[in-house]
């Protein structure tokens, strides 16, 4: 049986957590955002805790919304954020401490950012994102930050089913491609997209038999991804033939 080597109270509840790196490269740590729902069952607030290797305390970034996503971004040394609010923010690590960058808001009309994703590949200017965000209401939204802060391009009603628009809980960009991802929604399908024609999914993948959760590319196979489910399956698949997928696991819930 294994054992957690560490064990941190939070105080807060810990939605998602992300490894960075601090003093110029040379030590690691990780974060962890935090979501915490009010009494009113309305009002959502977070915060951002940064902790070394060993889990010793080093900062804290209190926010306003609740955090659902992260992602660093090594060349950068930045923090993509997606929110409760509807927001997607960049925070620079500032020796071991979080400053805001930028911030920006898609309608709140669509509800929770679920997930958030980012690219760096192929960018002209060295200090632009390409950041992909994912939302409650279904839609995905493409932004260059920090220089754009309003989506470049969007997708409504990403996955449906029966007719209506749920949840798209996970994007991910190819990290061989600039323009190449996937998302994952509760009508229990994986879509691919070209962000060169960002209108419509150029293929669909079915297998698995709930809502797709969790999406990771292979970091030396360009093509390969592996997709989790609260079906309890994780599947492997090749993008250049969605059809079918490579493999599939039986495994606990992958949330």
């Amino acid at each position: 049986m294994y054992r957690p080597i560490l064990v941190l109270n939070t105080q807060k509840h810990p939605c998602v957590i992300e490894s960075f790196r601090y003093e110029n490269g040379g030590a690691y740590g990780f974060s962890c955002g935090m979501y915490e729902l009010g009494n009113d069952g309305y009002q959502r607030s977070g915060s951002i805790s940064n902790f070394d290797q060993k889990g010793l305390f080093l900062s804290e970034l209190r926010l306003s919304s609740g955090v659902l996503d992260m992602k660093y971004n090594y060349s950068h040394s930045n923090l993509i954020v997606g929110s409760s609010d509807s927001s997607v923010g960049l925070f620079d690590f500032v020796e071991n401490e979080l400053t805001p960058n930028c911030l920006t808001k898609v309608d709140p009309s669509n509800g929770l950012i679920l997930s958030v994703a980012r690219s760096d590949h192929g960018m002209e200017r060295s200090d632009d994102l390409i950041v992909m965000c994912s939302t409650q209401s279904s839609s995905l939204h493409q932004f260059e930050l920090p220089t754009g802060l309003v989506p470049i391009a969007s997708v409504n009603e990403a996955h449906k089913l029966h007719g209506y628009p749920v949840p798209a809980w996970t994007v991910s960009m190819n990290p061989h491609s600039s323009y190449l991802l996937a998302s994952g929604g509760d009508d229990n399908l994986l879509k691919w997209w070209d962000l060169r024609d960002f209108t419509s999914a150029v293929a669909v993948s079915t297998g698995h038999a709930a809502g797709v959760t969790a999406i990771a590319w292979h970091p030396h196979r360009e093509h390969v991804v592996a997709t989790g489910s609260y079906d309890e399956c994780v599947h492997l698949w090749d993008c250049r033939q969605p059809n079918k997928s490579l493999a599939t696991i039986q495994t606990g819930k992958i949330c």
